[in-house]
């Protein structure tokens, strides 16, 4: 039935389908934009609210900050007064004496005067190996020491720490009610550690935040590890603690929804430096959107009003629309028959004439697409030619360089056993030479080692020229392990031999070194040999920053420069300059941070 429905639809008149598809694009349009709006609308004041959340919690964290820091600040009073600290310093060195009166009075003094200056303060002591100092008003449970409790043991786990935040307990030292949540600062006096302990009431915390954030339903508290730091009645499931727990803290442009015996609540989170403690506002959705029903009526009474004007537009439109859109159904069938000549001409700038202009545009890029594959046709016969030449190259490429390098070493013990220093010398450095070209694969390996491939090569030519060649290499020591692609310094060497140093008169000399510019390693390859003509040389350069290979003249530093410009980057390459005397720099670059990884094989 759908399948037929649907094929009458699809035969008939495009006046018809023009109307039906433009009823349907607007009915879907009115929902979107109303969800669009309605969704903008809820999600306004979402934001609003997070926004006077983070506001009402910044307050709060402000305000339990400057507390929290005034008792650090207390503390370090106490123990930088020389009042409490030279006869606490002296009682702790004198093993005779196991109690002070007049230094446990000072401090119960003082310890009284802190309990009583701070609503968030329930309780106060001061604990050394000795004894443990308090305001003597507190009933001290029996046969418990500190070490017992929980708060020396973290500091014996991690004595690295100076002040401790621990979760709402019940207090493990005194007889009392009220739960309490220790702050613990260690210090070291002569050696040995002093605890000042101060218990924060949890019944004063609670009653502060829920006097400071009328606004929402609740406001829970948790330290570090996920403990509540606060009670309340209706405290949230488990899964609610679990998501509470899991989502990030400060401040943001959104809210988190949760959903808690049926309600769905937003969510807004804060966290304190001082002690890492988290907060957790939860608001009723219902109460924070209610405004949004007037909306929704807004919103069926403005699209009803647009839907009956747009349909009017509508058929309107479908009428003018399809006699221009004959003419171009017309013209395209013209196309179709490979009349490319035609083209379609419109007076207006409409969506029909946008169209037309489309049309026109892809016939002309239809034309000058068949002019370019005839071109293209000589250009992939060309293509074809350089892909056998680069097969046959690979073919002769699998020729196994170790069978030659295993000999090479047979050559050189058979040498040594006979006395022929120099033969052996000669085939030690080529089999250094060859057992570094195979680096095991790898197509980059450090600059030491690809330094190292070199000299093989160049002490072999020195025992070739003799006294005719010098060679000097200088690579500071901290380039010696940044990577490289292998076998570049070769046939520039090469290079500097046979056009340089075999034709001058006399003795020539090489040198290789290294530098770092910025974020590029510059090794270079000089000589002063005879050189090449100043107009050869910025021939050369230009063909080597274009990335042209000429196989014809310097083959090997153009695959050299390839190499480097491929794996790394255009950027980067080979470059000549003059040398000393007569002679040629030749200059690699590559990045700084090149390592084995930043190969391209692509």
């Amino acid at each position: 039935m759908m399948q037929h429905l649907r094929k009458r639809f699809m035969n008939g008149r495009f006046e018809t389908k023009i109307i039906v598809a433009f009823c349907v694009l607007l009915m879907v349009n009115m929902l979107l934009s109303s969800l669009s709006f309605y969704l903008y609308a809820n999600r306004s004041a979402a934001v609003k609210f997070q926004k006077n959340s983070q506001d009402i919690l910044r307050q709060i964290n402000l305000h339990l900050e400057e507390k929290f820091t005034g008792l650090t600040r207390k503390v370090n009073a106490i123990s930088s007064n020389l009042s409490y600290m030279t006869p606490l310093q002296a009682f702790l060195q004198d093993e005779r004496q196991d109690f002070d009166p007049v230094l446990a009075g000072k401090l119960a003094n003082t310890i009284f005067e802190i309990e009583t200056s701070d609503d968030f303060v329930d309780s106060m002591y001061i604990c050394t190996s000795k004894y443990v100092f308090d305001d003597y008003l507190t009933t001290r449970k029996k046969h418990v020491v500190f070490e017992d409790t929980e708060m020396y043991r973290y500091f014996v786990y991690k004595p690295w720490e100076t002040v401790a935040w621990f979760p709402a307990m019940e207090n493990p030292m005194y007889e009392s009610s009220s739960r309490i949540i220790p702050v613990v600062y260690r210090q070291k006096v002569n050696g040995e550690n002093v605890y000042y302990v101060i218990n924060l009431s949890q019944q004063a915390l609670t009653k502060y935040l829920l006097s400071a954030s009328e606004m929402f339903d609740n406001v829970y508290v948790v330290d570090q590890s996920g403990k509540m730091i606060t009670d309340f009645l209706n405290a949230p499931s488990v899964p609610v603690q679990e998501q509470l727990l899991s989502m990030s803290s400060g401040d943001g442009d959104g809210c988190d929804l949760v959903e808690d015996g049926g309600r769905s609540y937003y969510v807004a989170a804060a966290e304190m430096n001082i002690n890492r403690w988290r907060f957790f506002a939860l608001s009723n959705r219902e109460l924070v959107i209610q405004d949004l029903s007037q909306v929704r009526l807004f919103l069926i009474l403005v699209n009803g009003v647009t839907s009956a004007l747009c349909l009017a537009v509508i058929l309107w439109m479908s009428r003018k629309l399809t006699a221009a859109l004959s003419a171009l159904a017309e013209k395209m069938e013209q196309a179709e028959d490979s009349h490319y000549e035609e083209r379609f001409l419109y007076q207006y700038e409409d969506e029909v004439g946008s169209l037309g202009s489309s049309f026109n545009r892809m016939l002309d890029t239809i034309q000058r697409h068949i002019r370019a594959l005839e071109e293209e046709k000589e250009q992939v016969k060309e293509i074809q030619k350089q892909k056998r030449r680069a097969e046959l190259m690979a073919l002769q490429a699998q020729i196994n360089p170790h069978f030659l390098y295993n000999t090479l070493n047979m050559i050189t013990w058979q040498a040594v056993s006979q006395g022929a220093t120099e033969i052996s010398q000669i085939s030690n450095s080529l089999g250094r030479y060859f057992r570094i070209s195979l680096s095991r694969g790898k197509e980059s390996i450090p600059i030491r080692e690809e330094v190292s491939h070199v000299k093989s090569y160049l002490e072999i030519q020195k025992i070739r020229y003799k006294s005719k060649l010098n060679y000097e290499i200088s690579i500071p020591e901290e380039l010696e392990w940044y990577y490289t692609v292998k076998l570049v310094l070769q046939p520039l060497v090469e290079n500097a031999l046979y056009h340089g140093i075999h034709v001058k008169e006399g003795q020539g000399t090489v040198r290789i070194y290294g530098e770092i510019r910025g974020q590029k390693v510059r090794l270079v390859v000089e000589d002063d040999g005879e050189g090449i003509p100043e107009e050869r040389r910025l021939l050369l350069n230009e063909r080597l920053s274009r990335g042209q290979v000429d196989s014809e003249t310097g083959y090997g530093i153009y695959n050299v420069n390839n190499r480097l410009r491929l794996y790394y980057g255009e950027e980067y390459g080979l470059q000549l300059c003059p040398g000393p005397g007569c002679g040629i720099r030749a200059v690699l670059t590559i990045p700084v941070n090149a390592t084995e990884e930043m190969v391209n094989y692509d």
